[in-house]
């Protein structure tokens, strides 16, 4: 698990040294309407599999970033 929060912690790090403003979901108005000003990304799921081998502990991942 903590390879998880690394990894969340370095995406988030690295976008916002752009500088970029970061959510996990942009806020919205009442009828849907996005309140957030650019620029910004909208950080969705970030999934892992392992990649463990017989002699090294290891995984991959894919974020997608809107």
């Amino acid at each position: 698990m903590a390879a998880e929060i690394e990894v969340q912690k370095a995406l988030y790090l690295a976008l916002t040294a752009l500088p970029l403003r970061v959510y996990d979901a942009a806020p919205q108005a009442a009828d849907g309407a996005s309140t957030a000003t650019f620029p910004y990304v909208e950080v969705g799921a970030i999934v892992f599999a392992e990649g463990d081998t017989d002699t090294e502990a290891g995984f991959d991942f894919i974020a997608r970033i809107h």
